[in-house]
């Protein structure tokens, strides 16, 4: 079955026929999601596996309920680069996925004891190491939007 689907803007949003409740279940079970994005969109075997190694070890891929039509997703792609991508159910048989610019709380907080620890005032610099996660975090996002639109692709057949 082909799957229709049409990204918008620059790589602003992505609508895809897709049933929301598998995809949830989908990326509920594949902790490795974000490996399968990046090598989707070709990046080298060893970052690949880079990646892969850490989402077992240490961050595996999160699902955020927001309500019952919406959903955030979020996962590491390398050192201090993640993707996140909100979603939400358009009808019974549509999505829209959109990139967002969002860490979790647990990034926020190692960051912050991070500096702490380098006797720097945690304070004063972890809004800004936030703000550039979160852009950085945005910017991969959409760059990869494509890459995982054919993850769902060939995962829901």
């Amino acid at each position: 079955m082909k799957r229709n689907y049409e990204i918008t803007g620059k790589n602003e949003q992505l609508i895809i026929d897709a049933d929301f409740s598998v995809v949830e279940c989908l990326l509920n079970d594949d902790h490795k999601w974000g490996a399968h994005v990046i090598e989707q969109a070709g990046e080298m075997d060893w970052k690949v596996k880079y990646v892969q190694l850490q989402s077992r070890a240490f961050y595996p891929s999160i699902v955020f309920p927001v309500n019952e039509n919406q959903f955030s997703i979020f996962s590491i792609i390398g050192r201090h680069q993640f993707l996140a991508y909100r979603i939400d159910r358009l009808d019974t048989t549509r999505i829209q996925v959109v990139p967002i610019g969002q860490i979790p709380n647990r990034v926020k907080a190692i960051s912050a004891a991070s500096l702490a620890m380098m006797f720097i005032i945690p304070i004063v610099l972890s809004p800004l190491v936030w703000k550039i996660y979160e852009q950085t975090t945005l910017r991969n996002s959409k760059l990869y939007l494509d890459a995982f639109c054919r993850y769902l692709v060939k995962e829901l057949g």
